[in-house]
């Protein structure tokens, strides 16, 4: 098991630009974890079946809104089979059409073996604001 530390800032209030898009941190931060693709982007809830690739891995997409994702992205994915657990930290830039939503995708490996993983995931902007979702328990197939 991995062990770290983050410091997130704390801000008072958030100051975004009047005009500005979701790629830009327009809007309250949300971020949705799940596949499809920007275009088709499908939200995993608890019970959704996750196919485990080659390698012990799962494809783990990011959709965010409210984000600055002009720049760089800190993403903590945080996984717990049952017998083991993880954490998947990572700086990443997202994909961001004109008006938004941010999207990623990430391979993430699983921590250990077993039938369901419980994933939860944390986005953080540049400016400290942050965005999670899950805890959630998925249904892992195929491997």
């Amino acid at each position: 098991m991995r062990s770290m530390l983050l410091v997130f800032a704390a801000c008072a209030e958030k100051v975004v630009e009047a005009d500005a898009t979701e790629c830009e941190g327009a809007g309250e931060p949300a971020l949705e974890i799940g596949t499809g693709g920007i275009a088709s982007f499908d939200v995993w809830s608890d019970g959704t079946s996750v196919e485990v690739l080659e390698g012990d891995e799962i494809r783990v997409e990011l959709l965010t809104t409210g984000l600055d994702t002009t720049g760089p992205v800190s993403v903590v994915i945080r996984m717990d089979t049952g017998g083991a657990s993880d954490d998947a930290l990572s700086s990443v830039s997202l994909q961001c059409p004109s008006e938004g939503p941010g999207w990623v995708a990430l391979l993430a490996p699983l921590p250990g073996d077993g039938d369901e993983l419980t994933l939860t995931a944390t986005a953080t902007d540049e400016a400290g604001d942050s965005a999670t979702v899950g805890p959630m328990t998925l249904t892992l197939s195929g491997g």
